[in-house]
């Protein structure tokens, strides 16, 4: 698996391949992977744990920053913005640092972390009710559950509609 030879990697490694443009989408795409067990994305996190704010601070390795978080449970999530609360001000100077601070809230931890408790579960609340309701099968036997007809069907139905009608009201010639 890809996951764990990455994981095998050494740490000035997996940085420089953080900084790099294809290798920054290729390890963003392994984070963002949800079939990718947690264990895995935990190893990560601990490699990048002391490279966070260096790799906030860079424009390639801020979308694994963000993944990252995105990816975590709460305990890590504060770990990773209490380490990119030492930057926020480097950070809030560039345009991709601007967009680490809104998506880790670093201003709401920063001035009250029960707040940026209670955001960060009720996200987390709303991402496990989305996971669940996508998770039910749908019934194919049910009709409410009929996939409808996708756009160029509809299209197409349209189409012969008026052509049918079009068809009628055209006189006809002998």
């Amino acid at each position: 698996m890809i996951a764990s030879s990455i994981v095998k990697l050494n740490k000035e490694t997996f940085i420089m391949l953080c900084k790099n443009s294809k290798g920054s989408k290729f390890v963003e795409s392994i984070i963002y992977n949800e079939n990718l067990h947690h264990k895995y994305k935990l190893s990560l996190y601990n490699m990048l744990k002391e490279s966070l704010s260096e790799l906030a601070l860079d424009r390639l390795g801020y979308f694994i920053v963000v993944r990252l978080y995105k990816g975590m449970d709460i305990p890590q999530k504060e770990v990773i913005a209490s380490s990119l609360l030492e930057v926020s001000e480097a950070l809030s100077q560039v345009h991709h640092g601007r967009h680490v601070i809104q998506t880790c809230r670093l201003d709401l931890f920063r001035f009250n972390k029960d707040a940026w408790l209670v955001a960060e579960l009720k996200e987390s609340k709303k991402k496990k009710m989305l996971e669940d309701l996508f998770e039910e099968e749908i019934d194919l036997n049910n009709p409410i559950d009929e996939p409808k007809l996708d756009r160029k069907r509809k299209r197409m139905t349209k189409i012969e509609k008026k052509q049918k009608k079009q068809n009628k009201s055209a006189p006809k010639l002998k």
